[in-house]
């Protein structure tokens, strides 16, 4: 996964191992590892993401997965498996993984009731999304 201090003058702000795995036990799951390289880098405010879509410090993280449960729940759509919400733009839309697709998992984006795969892996996403703003800011 690349790095960059700053796009448009937004700097990362990464979390430490411990923050990591404190935020590991309140959710009561196993990040994976490319998720952690990427909230070790930028787990306070990541410069690829609108610093305010991607919070997981200070409970943030809480309200966005309540809001997308809730938005599943409205729409009548069951998600099988254990899903994180990384990032969140309306409660009718948001960024996900399932946490039993490996290491590195693929990214889905949920956009008023449809679901649909939009990178192999997070940290192509991660990639991705840096080369998009470089080039077309936010």
């Amino acid at each position: 996964m690349q790095t960059t201090n700053t796009i448009s003058n937004i700097y990362n702000e990464g979390m430490t191992e411990a923050e990591i795995r404190d935020l590991e036990m309140q959710v009561g799951l196993t990040f994976p590892q490319a998720y952690k390289e990427f909230l070790y880098i930028g787990g306070r405010v990541a410069n690829m993401l609108a610093a305010s879509d991607n919070a997981v410090v200070d409970g943030e993280w809480k309200e966005m997965m309540e809001i997308a449960q809730e938005e599943l729940s409205e729409k009548e759509i069951k998600l099988n498996n254990a899903f994180w919400v990384f990032s969140s733009y309306e409660p009718e839309q948001f960024l996900f993984y399932y946490f039993d697709e490996g290491e590195n998992p693929p990214v889905y984006r949920y956009d008023d009731g449809n679901i649909q795969q939009v990178n192999n892996s997070f940290s192509d996403f991660i990639n991705d999304t840096i080369d998009y703003r470089k080039t077309n800011g936010y």
